[in-house]
């Protein structure tokens, strides 16, 4: 059994930070990690071979109507079939402004923020596959962006109808 000392060596607490970040750990995550050894004692199950553990694949269901916020309706949904959600995917969706995706994504991101990479903060994803009315006259499509705090729905209008006539924004 090794001593308490061994454990604080400077140099293995390096390498071990160094690991974890290369599988994408954050000090935030590190930290809670050391807050909560029970962490610790589940990790060290499964490297014993008293445990394993499963991967969540987390698969939004693009084919039923998305979540309705007060006061709007749905105008257009377009069906997507099954949206495997993985780090690149979600990456994508901030990246490619011309996606045809619909609102179930930002409703199950926003509920799962932690699937967001880090990296997409700053930028806001625009969904077009459903088309969305507030009033008789204001049409808009969804979309997700980080507002400084947390990720956050909002909307974007496409157009407005005035006197008759339909005028884009």
């Amino acid at each position: 059994m090794k001593t308490k000392s061994e454990f604080s060596v400077v140099g293995l607490a390096h390498k071990v930070c160094l690991a974890a970040e290369a599988q994408g750990y954050t000090p935030e995550l590190l930290n809670a990690l050391a807050e909560h050894p029970y962490l610790f004692k589940q990790l060290l199950q499964v490297q014993r071979g008293h445990a394993t553990f499963t991967v969540f694949e987390h698969v939004i269901d693009c084919d039923v109507l998305p979540h309705i916020e007060d006061e709007e309706t749905v105008w257009e949904h377009h069906k997507r079939g099954q949206f495997k959600v993985d780090e690149a995917q979600v990456r994508l969706l901030f990246e490619d402004q011309g996606n045809c995706n619909n609102a179930n994504i930002p409703d199950y991101l926003s509920a799962n923020p932690h699937l967001i990479p880090e990296d997409c903060k700053g930028k806001e994803a625009i969904f077009r596959g459903t088309t969305f009315r507030r009033d008789v006259y204001s049409f808009y499509f969804r979309t997700l962006y980080w507002n400084g705090k947390k990720w956050t729905k909002g909307c974007v209008d496409i157009y407005v109808i005035r006197n008759g006539q339909q005028q884009r924004r």
